[in-house]
Parts: C-alpha cells; structure tokens; sequence
C-alpha cells in the first residue's frame, strides 16, 4: 500500500461489537465450514438433489451502539442461529477494522462491511430466507446477498 499524500485512500475503523458477533459465530461453527444435517444417507438413488449454489452475505454494522446486554444477546441468538441451518454448509470470514480505499469512495459505502458469510444454498429465494433470519438484523446490521463463483475461463488461444 502506498502512503504517500499523493495516493487517495481513505481509512476505515470499524465498530468492535460486530466482528465479536462473528468470532461466536465462527466458534459456534468450530472454526471452519459447517454442515448443520447432512442429508439422509439412504435418500433413494433415483433422485438427484440438485447441485447448490454459492452465496454470500455481506454485513454492515449501522451506527446503533449496542449495549454489554445486547452484545451477550445476540451472541446467543447468532450460535443458536447457525445451528438452525440445516443443510446449508455456512463459513464465516470476519473483516478486520483496517481497510483502505480507492478514491473516490463510492456512494454505496456509508457504512463499512464488517463480515461475511458464505453460504451454500438451492438458489437466490433460500439464501435471503437465511439471511433474513440472522440475529444480527435485530441489532442494526444491515445485509446484502449476493450470488458468487469462479471466473469464467479464459477464451481458447486462437492460432494465427
């Protein structure tokens, strides 16, 4: 990172009673990828389960303080969240306060992203149906859902 005053940047230091929320959340999941209920392992051979689907959920923390009581909270209501979502194999990735950002800072960035979430689930209405239930909604945070994947390959060489 160049810190030279000629280099646009602008530094963000985000609220420290979110990335908590996600370290619970992390600890609840043992620390990595999580799957709530395997399926069934006599499910019949004739059906297929379609494949899932990448998913992320973006957290910002709104400017709401939230109180030693309300952090306890939603620490609980987050662990027994995660175990909830059966199915869904869930890994959480918790953002550090540091951050560094191009100029101009774009519009949509009034408040940081603090966390992600990625997800696995049948499609786009699942993945805001898990969203929509997280505790943290209850405590100011504000989410976004987004499908992700791998890059496209790059086209064939063609031959001159």
């Amino acid at each position: 990172m160049d810190d030279s005053p000629d280099t646009p940047a602008r530094a963000s230091r985000l609220p420290r009673s979110f990335p908590s929320l996600l370290a619970v959340l992390a600890l609840a999941l043992g620390g990595a990828s999580f799957h709530a209920q395997d399926a069934p392992a006599q499910a019949p051979s004739n059906i297929r389960n379609p494949p899932m689907k990448q998913f992320v959920i973006i957290f910002r923390q709104g400017s709401r303080p939230l109180s030693e009581v309300d952090l306890k909270k939603r620490t609980e209501e987050t662990r027994a969240w995660a175990q909830q979502q059966a199915g869904h194999k869930l890994d959480p990735h918790i953002l550090e306060p540091d951050s560094y950002w191009s100029e101009p800072v774009p519009a949509t960035s009034a408040e940081a992203i603090t966390a992600l979430l990625f997800l696995e689930a049948r499609d786009f209405a699942q993945a805001v149906d898990v969203a929509k239930a997280h505790p943290a909604l209850r405590y100011g945070s504000s989410i976004e859902v987004r499908p992700w994947g791998r890059p496209p390959a790059p086209p064939p060489a063609t031959q001159p």
